[in-house]
């Protein structure tokens, strides 16, 4: 059991202070790129905005009437929920790239010796190099490539970001690059690192699950952080009070087992069990200090579940079945399989990333809008992540819900 972690932020990027700067070190990453590749598509692939609708299987267009026309104080506030892929895992042997360990290795050796090595980022894929990557990964933090809808803003020099909550798993530069950047766009955050993280074992940092959420929407009341009791991965849960609304707000994240096989898939499921009466126990804390009934208290969990809901052992089903008090449904229609995944290889399509919320059980809370998977997912049959166009190999998950 070993957690690594950076001590410092990147020096390179210590006298960074605005949004346009970063703005200009994500279009200067894009620019590297190009000059490593041979005319290919460099830009993100576009993300719509779906207004949900019962007629096929979302929720009802009214509730956003609803939500909206029957309260004086409604506001949208839009989540994201994305596995980053983490420097310690995508840089497998082959691809050049050091890890700490043994870039510090380097160091206390001849000029002549390391020279010798090829390990060098510039010969690296530029879609894997992560000192261009991450910025890639920022760039889908702040919905640069999702296309404008009601409440968001155009990319200027007072852009903030589309998403008001962001989930994220596999991350492990969050001290020395994610933390100071999204900072720098008005996000405060907190992480939990993976003490199993097979990344640190191999000389990487330690990655883990982190929250970010913007400070002039939200207030961070409480967090709760664990490891499971079984397998080893992590949790992180968060209670937010919403400042235009006042309500409270419980948010999860988290990144269970992988792999798959009847033993994991029960890891899996003893994983989301805990979790789940976690999120429930934090939910009535927060009712009780807040003197006020369960069911006015929305919960927010997004995670990689690395579980497939059409497999009959997935944990999912653990969720969406939990009870009838505190139940959780999919913004994403789950139930039809085809017409949504989150992962993808030369051999299938997966789901194994999800947002769940009560949303329709809760008062005052509807979910409006999902983010749409790529139009190219289904129409290019080339379509491959990670890429030049996508920075991990899971896609990004969003969703819009409005609060009074």
């Amino acid at each position: 059991m070993t957690i690594r972690l950076e001590d410092r932020v990147d020096p390179t990027l210590s006298r960074m202070s605005s949004p346009q700067e970063i703005l200009d070190k994500i279009q200067e990453a894009k620019d590297h790129q190009a000059a490593r590749t041979s005319g290919e598509d460099l830009e993100l692939f576009q993300r719509r905005w779906k207004i949900l609708d019962t007629a096929n299987g979302g929720t009802a267009i009214s509730n956003k009437e609803e939500c909206v026309t029957n309260s004086s104080i409604t506001s949208v506030f839009r989540v994201l929920q994305f596995n980053a892929m983490a420097e310690g895992l995508s840089a497998q042997p082959g691809t050049g790239i050091q890890s700490p360990i043994l870039k510090e290795k380097a160091k206390n050796k001849s000029k002549k010796s390391a020279k010798k090595g090829r390990n060098q980022e510039h010969e690296n894929d530029p879609a894997v190099d992560f000192s261009l990557r991450r910025w890639r990964i920022l760039e889908v933090l702040l919905g640069l490539n999702v296309a404008q809808s009601f409440k968001t803003n155009a990319p200027t020099e007072s852009f903030s970001g589309v998403f008001d909550i962001i989930a994220l798993q596999e991350i492990d530069r969050f001290h020395s690059f994610f933390q100071p950047m999204m900072n720098i766009m008005g996000y405060d955050g907190i992480f939990v690192p993976n003490p199993n993280s097979p990344g640190a074992s191999r000389g990487w940092f330690s990655d883990g699950c982190a929250l970010f959420w913007k400070r002039n929407k939200f207030e961070l009341r409480r967090q709760a952080s664990s490891t499971y009791s079984t397998g080893g991965n992590v949790y992180l849960i968060a209670t937010f009070m919403h400042l235009e609304s006042g309500r409270s707000i419980v948010c999860a994240v988290t990144h269970l087992k992988s792999r798959r096989g009847m033993d994991n898939d029960r890891i899996r499921m003893q994983q989301t069990k805990e979790l789940m009466g976690n999120v429930v126990s934090v939910s009535n804390t927060d009712a009780n200090i807040s003197n006020c009934n369960v069911d006015e208290i929305p919960i927010v969990i997004m995670g990689d579940f690395n579980s497939d809901v059409r497999n009959l052992n997935s944990c999912i089903h653990a969720i969406v079945s939990y009870d009838s008090f505190h139940r959780l449904d999919s913004v994403y229609d789950i139930n039809l399989p085809n017409s949504f995944f989150t992962t993808c290889n030369s051999k299938e399509k997966q789901i194994l990333d999800y947002i769940f919320c009560n949303s329709e059980t809760v008062s005052g809370v509807k979910c409006l809008e999902t983010l749409e998977i790529p139009l190219e997912a289904y129409t290019n049959d080339s379509f491959k992540i990670p890429g030049l166009r996508h920075p991990s190999d899971h896609l990004a998950l969003g969703a819009a819900f409005c609060i009074k």
